[in-house]
Formats: structure tokens, C-alpha cells, sequence
């Protein structure tokens, strides 16, 4: 595990992750939609966000679901075996926030009463 900062973050050693933050304006919020997979509304943060790979027994509600998924479930309906041990995984306090390839969680989506958010963008070096 290691904490998530601003900038440049690497990731298992073959991936770096950019979290750019920015205010959220009302530009942002026409172009939500092809952003809602890798934003994050800063305040709805719990603690220090993590960067880390998938733990026994994680769930995730992922956005606009009314229940939690097995992220084990998730990852093998959706991953190919030979990336299934590499995939970035953002987590605070309460569990995983942002999944690569998967998604985020609903506890964090950007909404009309975001003010700040974090966007995650992840680069594959090998």
C-alpha cells in the first residue's frame, strides 16, 4: 500500500497513475459523463486515499447500483487472467473507491454538489 498524492504515483513498478485536482465549474459538468469512471468527488473521501491491489473480501457499490458486488465477481467477469493481479486499486478508510477497468463507487460519485474532484488517469509503462 502506499498513500495517493498529487501528480505522479507508481504503481507496482510497470504503471503510473496521474491524480490531477481541480475545482469543479460548470464546463466540467457538461463532459461529467465521459469522466465518471475515473472522477472522484474530493470530499466525499473518508481518511487517506490508498493505492493498492485487490484484498480477500472486497466490495464495491459501484455507481447508480443499489447493492455492493464482490469485486472478485467483478474482476473475473470483466479482466483477462493475465491482468487480473495488476489492477490499480484507489481505497480510504471504508474500502475500494475507484477500480481500473471496473470503476468507481457510488460513496464518491461527482454529483450537482461537488465542489472539488480528483481524476485518475492510468498509464501501462511495460
Amino acid at each position: 500500500n502506499q498513500e495517493l498524492i498529487l501528480g505522479e504515483n507508481i504503481f507496482n513498478e510497470n504503471k503510473k497513475v496521474i491524480i490531477s485536482k481541480r475545482d469543479f465549474c460548470d464546463n466540467l459538468k457538461l463532459i461529467n459523463t465521459n469522466l465518471s469512471n475515473s472522477t472522484i468527488d474530493c470530499d466525499k473521501i473518508s481518511g487517506k486515499a490508498i493505492l493498492r491491489t485487490r484484498l480477500f473480501g472486497d466490495k464495491i457499490q459501484l455507481i447508480n447500483r443499489s447493492f455492493h458486488s464482490s469485486v472478485k465477481k467483478l474482476i473475473n467477469e470483466n479482466i483477462p487472467n493475465e491482468k487480473k493481479d495488476n489492477l490499480v486499486f484507489i481505497a480510504d478508510e471504508n474500502g475500494p473507491i475507484f477500480i481500473e477497468n471496473i470503476g468507481i463507487s457510488d460513496r464518491v460519485k461527482v454529483d450537482n454538489k461537488t465542489k472539488c474532484i480528483l481524476s485518475v488517469e492510468i498509464i501501462d509503462r511495460s
